[in-house]
């Protein structure tokens, strides 16, 4: 999470919105603090992935991770389902399958996987509030090995955990994992009774690459007229892009430009398309892609968030522009400065 507010502001950041002195943001907490150029070691600036090649290794190099991680949190119930998502969506009404951001995009899933994780030692027959949650993992990992750690969300936050087994930028070109969500909220939705939640407190949240999903299935709803249907988002350490992806890189450190010219690009690609150039260009900044281009009329309409931001991570730049940006549209949640509490706190508070 960083050390104290900076002194010495990161560059271009005031292009984004950002303020030089955090304080001087109408009360928006920016803790982050640059690392001034300042590098440990060297970056590695050669070569490339291919990315069904990086999905296949990172759920790989995963499991191990995951079964050391299962065997250290319990507490909670896992449940495998499968979701006709295209059957929910189209239930619905409205939209229906058509994104309200891409125009041009019709949804297509009829066997999205999800793990529904409830705590142990919940009332039977009770309800709890619901959580609708995207996992980490860049491109590079799938729910199954996150299972744990929606164990561990459970149990925390006594709630269903929704572990959704989106499509992301390494399975399939964007929105299709934010309208995953978009169809798995409305699937709580229609099954509260059965899953045993409230639906009056189902929230959502996104942790990196997942974070990008939510936070673009949170405008989506909006766009729907639907942000109703979720009480409260919480993001954490989103994936972004940032505004400066393609340069100017002037009076970047080398650290901020390997970021942004090298992986946050390689990333954007996997979720653009091949006509990721295009939809980058001044005519065509989609916020199903670029969140940072959305408008703030719609952006005002989003479920309120609270967002994390963390010094070293690779968006820790359009995260803040990103936050500046919620609180600008009135649709950012306050932030507890305690780091450890942080989570559990704005759990609490927030999601009903």
């Amino acid at each position: 999470m960083g050390g104290g507010a900076s002194k010495v502001p990161p560059s271009n950041d005031a292009a984004l919105g950002v303020p030089g002195e955090p304080e001087g943001f109408g009360g928006l907490q920016l803790w982050a603090e640059h690392s001034k150029g300042k590098l440990l070691g060297r970056l590695n600036k050669k070569g490339s992935v291919p990315i069904g090649a990086f999905v296949a290794e990172g759920d790989k190099g995963m499991e191990s991770f995951a079964w050391f991680m299962r065997m250290m949190v319990g507490g909670a119930t896992c449940t495998d389902k499968v979701v006709d998502a295209n059957t929910v969506l189209e239930a619905a009404g409205g939209q229906g399958r058509a994104s309200a951001l891409c125009p041009t995009y019709t949804y297509n899933n009829s066997n999205l996987k999800v793990i529904v994780t409830r705590p142990k030692g919940a009332p039977k027959g009770g309800k709890l509030p619901a959580l609708v949650w995207a996992h980490g993992g860049g491109i590079a990992t799938t729910a199954k090995n996150w299972d744990w750690c929606g164990k561990a969300w459970a149990k925390a936050l006594g709630a269903v955990v929704l572990n959704v087994d989106f499509r992301h930028g390494g399975l399939a070109e964007a929105p299709a994992g934010a309208m995953d969500l978009v169809a798995v909220v409305k699937w709580v939705h229609v099954n509260a009774d059965e899953l045993g939640v409230l639906p009056e407190r189902v929230s959502v949240a996104g942790q990196s690459g997942g974070g990008f999903e939510a936070s673009v299935a949170c405008l989506e709803l909006a766009a729907r007229g639907e942000a109703g249907l979720v009480r409260a988002a919480f993001m954490d350490v989103p994936l972004m892009w940032p505004t400066e992806m393609l340069g100017p890189y002037d009076g970047m450190s080398e650290w901020r430009r390997f970021e942004h010219e090298v992986v946050c690009k390689q990333i954007y690609m996997c979720y653009a398309g091949p006509d990721w150039e295009a939809r980058w260009g001044e005519g065509e900044k989609a916020p199903w892609l670029n969140i940072l281009a959305a408008p703030d009329d719609l952006m005002a309409k989003s479920p309120k968030q609270v967002v994390l931001s963390v010094e070293f991570d690779i968006c820790r730049w359009q995260v803040d522009a990103y936050a500046a940006k919620l609180q600008r549209c009135g649709a950012l949640y306050p932030f507890d400065k305690n780091f450890l509490k942080v989570w559990k706190r704005a759990w609490v508070l927030y999601s009903g």
